[in-house]
Formats: structure tokens, sequence, C-alpha cells
């Protein structure tokens, strides 16, 4: 057999074993460690309430920053923070003075917010706390949110032992929110492959998943007039993550997601109002 076939068979059969390999996907964390995100966010929906239907386009930018503040048999506490946020608001099909419709578009800074929270290795998150200015909006602030699995949205959850290209997984999590409000996640994971980024290899999991949220209390501010309203909502989506199984940290994340959601008043029923929406984001590692 020539020296080059060799060879070349040789790597194949290299690749192939590697491709064979099985990987432990899980977070690793040490105390004081602190991470940035930034993330961009592109809304399209509807809103349709009061006897109006006002198609809106919202583009939002944010960084989190996340503070390993200690560890315990593996059990680390984050705090994350959300700062330099940013919302651009385009509404459709609003009345102006003389009735006529026509489009308004808001430019604002986002509230800062903060959510302290424990994470296993495995991406399992418990004791989870909001407070800042984006609490308000969720109800009461000293309430924490407790949860039996992952907060939605923010953390994979993987499994327990070793996994191969090609493998899949589920994850389930119920969530407490707020004094009145659930939240049911069901998501399913599949590692797919790895890449080599920026001299790292970091390993692809897509996922789908579906979010249903109940009865969660938000204040709608209305003439500084705190109104209590409910919110239920379902969401269903996809997302492609690379993570980065040597350092045991989420380098980046997109996805897209569409979601039907009803705000309801039992004081004033004007203000009901159901919204579609269709999100995509996006979030990389900065630092």
């Amino acid at each position: 057999m020539p020296i080059r076939t060799s060879v070349v068979l040789a790597l194949m059969l290299a690749g192939l074993s590697m491709a064979a390999q099985a990987v432990r996907l899980e977070y690793k964390e040490t105390a004081g460690t602190k991470r940035s995100m930034s993330s961009v966010l592109n809304v399209k929906g509807t809103i349709q309430g009061g006897g109006l239907v006002a198609p809106f386009v919202a583009n939002t930018s944010f960084v989190t920053v996340e503070t390993v503040t200690a560890v315990n048999n593996g059990v680390a506490n984050i705090v994350t923070e959300g700062r330099d946020g940013k919302v651009t608001l385009t509404v459709s099909g609003l009345p102006n003075d003389q009735g006529e419709l026509e489009s308004q578009t808001i430019e604002q800074a986002m509230p800062g917010f903060t959510f302290n929270f424990q994470r296993t290795p495995t991406g399992r998150v418990s004791n989870i706390k909001f407070s800042g200015d984006a609490a308000k909006v969720l109800g009461d602030p000293t309430q924490p949110w407790t949860t039996s699995g992952q907060f939605p949205g923010q953390e994979l959850q993987f499994p327990t032992g070793d996994v191969q290209i090609g493998d899949s997984w589920d994850a389930q999590q119920a969530l407490v929110l707020g004094n009145t409000g659930k939240a049911d996640v069901v998501a399913r994971y599949q590692l797919v492959g790895s890449k080599v980024i920026d001299g790292r290899t970091l390993m692809q999991i897509n996922g789908t998943y579906t979010v249903t949220v109940t009865k969660m209390t938000i204040n709608m501010d209305l003439f500084g007039q705190k109104v209590p309203m409910l919110m239920d909502m379902v969401m269903k989506g996809t997302s492609v993550s690379m993570f980065d199984a040597a350092a045991g940290q989420l380098v980046s994340e997109t996805f897209s997601a569409n979601s039907e959601m009803a705000l309801t008043s039992e004081s004033m029923s004007a203000l009901n109002a159901t919204t579609n929406m269709s999100i995509e984001g996006v979030s990389k590692r900065i630092n």
C-alpha cells in the first residue's frame, strides 16, 4: 500500500475514533470569575385589543455580566446583572389627535435588572431571585422565584453522563413565577458536532423547546398607576448553542421562537389584549 494512502487511511480512522469519543458536557465554575455576554433581540408582532390591531417591531440590545460569588460541592452561586439595554419600538395603526392612524417610534433605555441563582454542573438552576427595576414589572420584587428546574432561556441543561455526537436528551422544568404564575418548560437537545472557532473546539448543541406560562402577574403602568394584569403565554422555538466543553462555558447562542400571549385585567377589561410575536435572538461571549 502506498505511503500516502496509508497516511490518509490513518487520518480517516483517527477522525472516526475522535468522532466516536464520549464527551462530558458540564459547567465548570471558580469563585470570583466574571464574564459578559452581549445580546440582540429582534421582535415582530401584532397587538390586538381595545378595538385596535397594531403591528409592531422592536429591536433590543443589552449586556449581561455574570459573577460567580461562591462554589460549594460543584454548585455555583451566580449573580447576573443586565446593563446598557436599549429598546427601539415602532408601532403602526395608532390613532393620533385627529383620529388618523399613524406609526409611532419610541427609543429608550431598558431598565437594569439583577438576579441571583444557583446552578449545578449539569445546568440545573434553583433559588432564583430578581431585583432591580425590571423586577417591578414582574410583580412583588421581594418574592423570590423558586424553580424545580432551570430558568427558561438562560441555561442549557445537560445529561449526567457522557454523550457522543448524535446523542439527544430531554429536559423538563417547572417554575413558580411570583405569587400566582407558573411556567412549564419542555426542551430536547442534540449534540450535533464540533467546530474550531478562534482556536477553541466548541460543541454545537441544537435545541427545540416549548414554554407555557400561566397567570403570571405583570404590573402595567397606566398614567402613573400600577394596574395588575395576568399574562398567559405559549412560546415554541429552536436554538443553536456553542459550548466550550474544556472550559465548561457557553460561548454563543442563537434562537428563534414564535409566541402567543394574552393579557387580562380583572379590574379594567378595556386593557385586555392579545399579542402574536416572532423573535430572533443572538447572544455572544465578549470576555
